[in-house]
């Protein structure tokens, strides 16, 4: 090989390898920036994979492991919430106790403190046996949220493990809680504010619950329409034996409330024999006519419902329930003076007032229902079944303008909503059974 051979032969590896180390550059440069690695990204993606480790960790009660992650994730990032309380769950659940009440005293320091951090504090010092420290964080978060059913909770479990001289203090104090959150359960009800009534009552019955008290949440949870909750509680208190003119027809509706028609019936038959109290079996009577009625046993839910209203001529239920089946038998005169009762009784009575306007209508004296129907709208404006029928024989009477103007003024005047109330509507249920409280409210 010749000199000059040599000589080409260097330059060209001297090219050769200042172009390898160009062509690394190039690409880099040649990429956007949407195909750059995003540190960011890359970092939380890796928070998240540690994340689930940890939980998996927990899930195994892997306790040192899953500490281990949450660390990890703090030193990343140090106010990483989920990994904050995370690593004092870890520490908790490895008895690491002491570890863990430094970690949420630190915690509990921070302007943006949690309430769930204070929990999670109160049952560290309650699992470690600083009964005292506990109960009294519960209480302060009581006095932040009366509803933390949570702390109502820890201060009964650490009850018994209290010495006596603490314990007689903080039953004194959860005698007062119970009975203050059934006084507001009981507002509730008569508020017709149901969902708030289940939550109260489930507060007032973690101490000491007594069966009048779980009778009534069983009520609200009915009233609220949660009905296979209230089920399952009734189907618990019937196995009590006790309560049998309260308790056993609460449990035959709750039956009905879930579609049960025939248990309810045998239930409500055998409870009828029970009591003797003339406005119990009055409102038994009455459900129980229900009953008959959604089974079409037009006879029985006749005479039920016409026995409940000689016993109790002012349970207003029971006479519209008669009148509605007076209606079905073609009985409209029988219907007819039984509402025209009702309203002497209470003028403001907008149902009764409807069932009027209905029953002339179906008499062919559509200026009487026209009547009657105003009158109900006129006493009770947000009563929409009284808007419906009017709508609908001003419309089959071919008065579309009528029609349409009282359509405006409906209260929501979604004409698809607007169904006409009927006595299957489950959402009325209530409208015409009654439930048995421990004091009665309805």
């Amino acid at each position: 090989m010749t000199g000059a051979e040599n000589y080409t032969r260097f330059l060209v590896g001297i090219l050769a390898g200042l172009l390898l180390l160009c062509l690394p550059v190039q690409e880099a440069w040649a990429q956007t920036p949407a195909m750059l690695p995003d540190t960011q990204v890359q970092r939380q993606v890796d928070i998240e994979g540690h994340l689930d480790l940890a939980h998996e960790f927990m899930r195994q009660g892997k306790w040192d492991f899953a500490a281990y992650e949450f660390r990890f994730i703090l030193k990343k990032v140090p106010q990483h919430p989920e990994a904050q309380l995370g690593l004092a769950q870890a520490l908790i659940q490895g008895e690491q106790f002491e570890d863990a009440i430094d970690h949420l005293l630190v915690l509990r320091q921070q302007p943006n403190a949690s309430s769930q951090v204070f929990m999670v504090l109160a049952g560290a010092y309650q699992k470690s046996g600083r009964y005292r420290d506990a109960a009294l964080l519960y209480r302060d978060q009581l006095a932040k949220d009366a509803t933390n059913v949570e702390a109502l909770k820890g201060l009964v479990d650490m009850l018994p493990k209290m010495p006596k001289t603490e314990s007689a203090q903080w039953e004194s104090f959860l005698a007062q809680e119970s009975q203050k959150n059934a006084e507001q359960a009981r507002k509730a009800l008569l508020a017709a504010d149901y969902d708030k009534a289940t939550v109260f009552y489930e507060l007032a019955t973690v101490y000491k619950p007594t069966i009048a008290k779980m009778n009534d949440r069983a009520v609200a949870l009915l009233l609220a329409g949660r009905y296979r909750q209230a089920a399952d509680l009734f189907q618990k208190l019937y196995a009590s034996g006790k309560g049998k003119c309260t308790i056993h027809p609460n449990a035959a509706v709750s039956l009905l409330s879930i579609g049960k028609s025939t248990a309810a019936r045998k239930l409500m038959e055998n409870t009828l024999n029970e009591c003797s109290s003339p406005q119990s079996r009055a409102q038994m009577l009455n459900n129980m006519g229900y009953i008959y009625e959604l089974n079409k046993d037009w006879l029985n839910a006749r005479m039920s419902y016409e026995e409940a209203n000689r016993l109790q001529p002012s349970l207003t239920k029971a006479a519209m329930n008669l009148g509605f089946v007076y209606e079905h038998l073609s009985k409209l005169d029988e219907a007819l003076a039984l509402y025209n009762y009702l309203i002497t009784q209470d003028p403001s009575n907008a149902r009764a007032w409807t069932q009027i306007g209905y029953v002339y209508e179906k008499k062919k004296q559509n200026k009487q229902a026209v009547q009657a129907y105003r009158k109900a709208i006129e006493v009770n404006p947000q009563y929409r079944d009284a808007y419906y029928n009017l709508i609908m024989l001003y419309r089959g009477e071919g008065k579309l303008a009528k029609a349409d103007e009282l359509l405006r003024q409906m209260p929501n005047t979604d004409i698809v909503t607007a169904q006409k109330d009927t006595k299957l509507t489950e959402s009325k249920l209530f409208q015409y059974i009654d439930v048995f409280l421990t004091e009665p409210i309805l």
